[in-house]
């Protein structure tokens, strides 16, 4: 379901992208570029079912050890 999800955004702003690429001449080019590749990779980590860190992760994994390890120092 999650890919159908990020697959129907990726066409639609494909499609957007390529009926405005021609009318706009400023930054709107390199917004859509750059939003293309973020749904890209976005696309390929559902598709590989990677796991996407969270804050979660990063209290749990990084955090706590060294929390535990300055308890231990300096208790």
């Amino acid at each position: 379901m999650e890919t159908a999800i990020y697959l129907i955004t990726f066409i639609g702003i494909t499609i957007y992208g390529l009926l405005h690429y021609n009318k706009v001449k400023q930054k709107e080019p390199i917004i859509f570029i750059s939003m293309m590749i973020l749904n890209g990779v976005l696309m390929f980590l559902i598709l590989i079912e990677a796991k996407i860190p969270t804050p979660l992760d990063f209290i749990t994994y990084i955090y706590k050890p060294i929390g535990e390890l300055l308890y231990q120092l300096f208790s």
